[in-house]
């Protein structure tokens, strides 16, 4: 969906290696694992069902929730931390209430994507409630970030997923 997004010779290889990365984790959660961490690159959460975008290919977030339904869990949440919106991740489960997407980021007025993370997008249909935007304005500091954070975590606590999926960013600023 953009032009920042740039198919190479190994990209295949890297965006199937991180998704793999990611699966394999959440299904040692499955296995008994208290907690697995996995880190990938490309990330994933621009990259929806049927697109890549953001430097993102495969949405190793969303693979790991997926995963985490497919082997017979009821309820997965997604935390996703980071300046950019997950764009990707949202709109895979958009219309679903078995996955809570909640999101810190930027203010999409400002920051890109721009077109989606407005705290107004609650989901649709069966997924209306299971989708939180908390967007912060730039400049933001510790005290907005944490009160969001609260605010995300009282959610997650409230639909009680059986397991949580936390996507990191790690350009939560730009300051």
């Amino acid at each position: 969906f953009d032009a920042d997004t740039p198919l190479t010779a190994g990209t295949w290889t890297a965006a199937k290696t991180g998704a793999d990365c990611a699966i394999n984790a959440a299904h040692a959660l499955r296995l008994g694992e208290r907690g697995t961490f996995a880190v990938t690159r490309p990330p994933g959460h621009h990259a929806g069902a049927d697109y890549c975008g953001g430097f993102c290919f495969l949405n190793s977030a969303a693979l790991a929730a997926q995963h985490l339904l497919d082997d017979g869990l009821q309820r997965v949440a997604i935390l996703d931390i980071g300046y950019h919106h997950g764009n990707g991740t949202q709109g895979i489960f958009y219309h679903r209430k078995d996955v809570l997407f909640a999101s810190i980021h930027a203010d999409p007025r400002q920051d890109y994507p721009f077109y989606a993370g407005h705290a107004d997008e609650l989901g649709e249909g069966e997924g209306y409630g299971y989708n939180m935007n908390l967007p912060l304005p730039h400049g933001s500091g510790d005290a907005p970030f944490l009160q969001a954070l609260d605010t995300a975590l009282a959610r997650i606590r409230s639909f009680a997923p059986a397991l949580l999926v936390v996507a990191l960013g790690l350009d939560a600023s730009q300051d």
